[in-house]
């Protein structure tokens, strides 16, 4: 009687199953910054994946390279299910974990952290409503090179790329002076309803308020240096 009393009750969807979008993205490990939808399918997880095996799951696999021993040949699969999205540890040596836990089956919400075999997959839910909301993102320069001068991610603009010598429409060109900015330093971009600045395995790194980051979810206020250049960030919407 108790236990019914008092068990925790399930987290719920902004949105009913049907109506959601769900992906998810690598944000530590083996192809960093590679993202893939739940809404299509099983996803399988594994490592050295053959041909045969690539087949078998129609297209819907995340195939890591062999260097990542830690992952088992069928090491986890994603899948949608009438009572949301859950991922399942398919047997393997070294197990999978959501969020430090080491679990053989999960429902993943929304920020939910999966370790594959050293790979860290962050879960996107996103409702309907969220999927309408526009906003935009401003970065400006506030101290050194091109100092007073801003650019804006918006849904025309997805991505906007800081670099050294660069030319195009959508870069910021630093001077040749600026010698501790790489070629690709680093990239700004518009990744759903979020904005992040990821760093492009520069020489000399990207700093976010004072902590060096190789990809950062940005917030209003943010301060990122480059070299010697810092941009103030301003988002709205």
């Amino acid at each position: 009687m108790f236990g019914t009393l008092f068990r925790k009750k399930a987290p719920e969807y902004p949105a009913p199953v049907d109506q959601l979008k769900v992906s998810v993205w690598v944000i530590q490990g083996a192809r960093l910054g590679e993202h893939w939808s739940l809404d299509e399918g099983d996803l399988t997880v594994g490592r050295l994946m053959s041909e045969e095996e690539l087949a078998a799951a129609n297209g819907r696999s995340i195939s890591f390279p062999d260097h990542c021993k830690f992952i088992s040949g069928h090491h986890a699969v994603f899948k949608k299910q009438e009572d949301g999205y859950w991922v399942y540890d398919l047997g393997s040596k070294n197990g999978t974990t959501v969020n430090g836990h080491r679990i053989e089956k999960s429902r993943l919400m929304h920020g939910d952290e999966v370790d594959i075999g050293q790979v860290v997959l962050r879960t996107h839910v996103e409702a309907p409503a969220a999927a309408e909301r526009q906003g935009t993102c401003t970065v400006s320069v506030v101290e050194g090179a091109r100092k007073g001068e801003s650019w804006t991610l918006s849904g025309e603009v997805g991505e906007i790329m800081v670099g050294r010598n660069l030319e195009g429409d959508k870069v910021i060109a630093l001077p040749d002076t600026e010698r501790d900015v790489s070629t690709e330093h680093a990239l700004f971009k518009r990744v759903k309803n979020t904005f992040l600045i990821q760093d492009l395995a520069s020489k000399n790194g990207t700093f976010v308020n004072g902590e060096r980051m190789e990809r950062h979810e940005l917030k209003d206020g943010d301060r990122v240096v480059i070299g010697a250049v810092t941009f103030e960030v301003r988002i709205s919407g």
